[in-house]
Formats: C-alpha cells, sequence, structure tokens
C-alpha cells in the first residue's frame, strides 16, 4: 500500500490576476504476480480554489471579481508485465468524476459537472544483446485523454499521443574502467498531426576504482511539423564516493534543452523557447554521524540569460532505511525580483 500528496499555492496573471491553492492525494494498492507481473488501483482526489481579477473590461465598465472552484474524484486501474530480458509491456485506464464552480459578480454562482477518461498502453522490448555489453531496446507507447464540463461555457477536449524510440548502447572496458557510446532515435505523434523525429546520442566513462564519472551527449530535432530545428550538447563530470564518504563533486555544463540525454519530444512543455547555455556546480562533503552519512553540500548555477542561483543544503542517509534532505536557494536575474526557496524532502523504505 502506498500514499502521497501534494499542495501547491499559486499566483500570477496581468489583465486577469488570480491567486489560489491546489491540492491532490493517492492512495494505491500494488500486488505482485507470477515471474514479473504486477496489478494496482490508485484512487486520487484534486481540488483546488483561485480567486480571481479580471480588469480587461476595465475600460468598459469596471473590474470582475469571482471565484474559481474545481474538484476531481479518479480511479486509475493499471497492470505491468515484464519478462525475459530488457521485456516489458503496461496498460493503464483513468476515469474521473467532478464538478467545476464559478462565482462572479456578472454571472452570479454557476455549477457544471467534469468527467475526465484516458488509457494507456506501451511496451519496451530488447531486440539484441551480446555478451551483456552491445544491446538494442525499442519502445513505443500510446496515450490519449479526454476531459469535458457540461453546462454553459462548457466544453470538451480530447489529447492523442503516439510515440516510438530505439535505443542502442555498447560498453567497452578499458582496464578497470568502462567506455558506454549510446544513440537515440525516437518519433512522436500527436493529435494535432503535428510529427516529430530526434536523434541523440552520447559518451559516458566510469572508474569506480577512483569514484569518477563523465559523460557527454547531445540531440538534434531533425522535424517537427514544419517547425524549426533544434539541437543540445551538454556533460558532466562526477566525483562520487561508493560509500558516500569523502569528496563529492558534479560540474555540469549545457546548451539546450536538457543537454543531451533524454528526448525532449517525450516531456511536458516541449514547445517552450529553448534555454541558452547554463553552468551547474555542486560540492558536499560525506561524514560518517548518527548511524549513517551526513553530506552538507553548496551549490552554483549560471544561465546564459543572467540568472545566477545559489543553493545550501545537507543530506542524511541511512542505508537502505531513509533519506532526508533540506536545501535552501536563492535566485537572482537580470530584470526580476531575487527568488528564494526552501525544500525538505525524504525518503523512507520497509
Amino acid at each position: 500500500m502506498w500514499g502521497a500528496g501534494e499542495y501547491r499555492s499559486l499566483s500570477g496573471g496581468d489583465a486577469v490576476s488570480w491567486d489560489g491553492d491546489l491540492f491532490g492525494a493517492h492512495l494505491g494498492v500494488d500486488t505482485r504476480f507470477g515471474a514479473g507481473g504486477v496489478a494496482r488501483v490508485a484512487l486520487s482526489v484534486s481540488s483546488g480554489r483561485f480567486d480571481y481579477t479580471d480588469r480587461s473590461l476595465l475600460g468598459r465598465g469596471g473590474v470582475v471579481e469571482g471565484v474559481y472552484e474545481s474538484r476531481m474524484t479518479g480511479a486509475h486501474p493499471y497492470l505491468g508485465w515484464a519478462w525475459g530480458e530488457g521485456r516489458q509491456a503496461w496498460a493503464s485506464l483513468g476515469v474521473g468524476r467532478g464538478r467545476v464552480v464559478v462565482s462572479d459578480g456578472e454571472a452570479g454562482r454557476v455549477k457544471s459537472r467534469s468527467t475526465m477518461g484516458s488509457a494507456v498502453v506501451g511496451g519496451r522490448v530488447r531486440v539484441y544483446e551480446s555478451e551483456g555489453r552491445l544491446r538494442v531496446d525499442v519502445s513505443g507507447e500510446a496515450w490519449t485523454a479526454r476531459l469535458a464540463v457540461a453546462g454553459d461555457g462548457g466544453g470538451k477536449a480530447r489529447t492523442h499521443r503516439l510515440r516510438v524510440g530505439a535505443e542502442g548502447a555498447r560498453e567497452f572496458a578499458l582496464g578497470g574502467a568502462s567506455l558506454t557510446p549510446s544513440v537515440e532515435l525516437g518519433m512522436r505523434f500527436d493529435g494535432e498531426k503535428a510529427a516529430g523525429m530526434e536523434l541523440g546520442g552520447g559518451v559516458e566513462y566510469a572508474h569506480p576504482g577512483l569514484d569518477l564519472g563523465a559523460e557527454v551527449g547531445g540531440r538534434v530535432l531533425v522535424a517537427r511539423g514544419g517547425g524549426p530545428r533544434e539541437w543540445s550538447v551538454g556533460g558532466a563530470l562526477r566525483l562520487a564516493p561508493a560509500s558516500g564518504l569523502g569528496l563529492w563533486l558534479r560540474v555540469a555544463p549545457s546548451y539546450g534543452e536538457a543537454g543531451g540525454r533524454g528526448s525532449r519530444q517525450w516531456t511536458p512543455g516541449s514547445d517552450a523557447p529553448l534555454p541558452g547555455p547554463r553552468l551547474e556546480t555542486e560540492m558536499g562533503y560525506g561524514l560518517a554521524a548518527w548511524a549513517g552519512v551526513v553530506t552538507p553540500y553548496g551549490g552554483v548555477g549560471l544561465s546564459g540569460d543572467g540568472t545566477r542561483g545559489v543553493r545550501l543544503g545537507a543530506r542524511w542517509r541511512v542505508e537502505p532505511v531513509f533519506e532526508w534532505e533540506l536545501e535552501g536557494e536563492r535566485q537572482v536575474g537580470r530584470s526580476a525580483r531575487p527568488g528564494h526557496g526552501l525544500m525538505l524532502r525524504g525518503r523512507m523504505r520497509w
């Protein structure tokens, strides 16, 4: 059995400004069957409330203030199966019902029912493997979703997506180290008939004896529904002791979205402008304390647009029971006010 919850406080807008809260809770049960099967049933509840002020009609009569409320309760069964080496298949459904309430000085209070439905099916197959060093995987996934709001001012929204990809990697032994070049090919088709094809590749180096690792990778978007071509490149150098004790260091320069591995086509927000050059650094030192390892650390992030970020924090890890992390951050840009954040994250296993 597992559960999760999340809370967000959001605000923004210009002509229409808004301020409110979002809350979500999830509860599920997983069970394993056979050699590699897993079945899951998850229930979810989400709700939100936002106060808004519409100034777009200021020249034609004044300001409209109101409240927007929404609630959705859903069920999400899931079935997955893994067999052999690198073979997986999965399918999931989602159904939900809820309501939307809008109250303002113009239209009064309006209630509407809302429904949600989704389905996804996918799989992954290792089509070739040679002595555990050369491997080629093919994966695919089809996904569809529908959201409808009844009543006046309601409507329907449908989205579809099909994505397929192939990945290949070859590991070479170099004494006590290893060198692994890889290549990726991905394609995506969505309900708006937009298509994308992406090529990516990279090289990873690992030396366990020296606790040293390095990687470099890149990607190029060669087609995307007639849109512009895009590319990115990046790398990272890591000094990471396996025991967690001692000096820990990471330096990661990049240009473009994500700087290499992981397709931008396969993630939300792929229509956002590409970021420019970035540099992320982090350094810490692991100390044996309180039956585990405590690692105070600090990091600096620099972006080509002039944004600078500084992070300070500490991790406390007791393997394999739990891990806690506390981090504070400050970001400064050229035109925006400084931003501050505080994050507490924990994970427990039993």
